[in-house]
């Protein structure tokens, strides 16, 4: 299970810290501070120095706990303001993979039964309600789990 947090940011200044942590290299957690509740509750704080660059930046956090109330999340820095936040946990699995894929071009990998020979074709991702639809040149091509090896 894998969680992400996820703040676009908008900063009218210069960098906030020369401290600033990559959170991509690893556990970027910063002063950290746990209060536990009755009932399965915590509050946990979490301190980060943070370089912005002037204008819109996105900023990620990976690793959050999967049982974050997104509603609470705050962020506060001078100079700045959030311009949109998400939060995605999704477990990993081909439909989520897929839908995430909705409006892209993917590479379709078929191989032929009879003679082995591998084909590729590049295919945009239309929907993945029940099945998987793919415009693949001018036509509509339905994905179905028929055995045939396509990846």
């Amino acid at each position: 299970m894998r969680a992400w947090a996820l703040l676009c940011v908008a900063a009218a200044t210069a960098p906030l810290s020369a401290a600033a942590q990559d959170p991509t290299q690893g556990n970027a957690q910063g002063e950290l501070a746990v209060t536990i509740y009755n009932g399965g509750q915590s509050l946990v704080q979490d301190i980060r120095q943070i370089n912005f660059p002037a204008g819109r930046t996105r900023q990620e956090f990976p690793d959050v706990s999967a049982q974050i109330r997104p509603q609470t999340v705050s962020f506060a820095a001078d100079g700045t303001a959030i311009v949109e936040q998400n939060f995605d946990y999704d477990l990993l699995s081909p439909n989520a993979l897929m839908q995430k894929a909705v409006g892209e071009t993917v590479t379709l990998l078929r191989i032929n039964p009879a003679t082995g020979a591998e084909t590729r074709e590049r295919a945009k991702v239309l929907a993945v309600n029940g099945g998987v639809v793919l415009q693949i040149g001018a036509r509509i091509e339905i994905l179905r789990d028929d055995g045939l090896p396509v990846r």
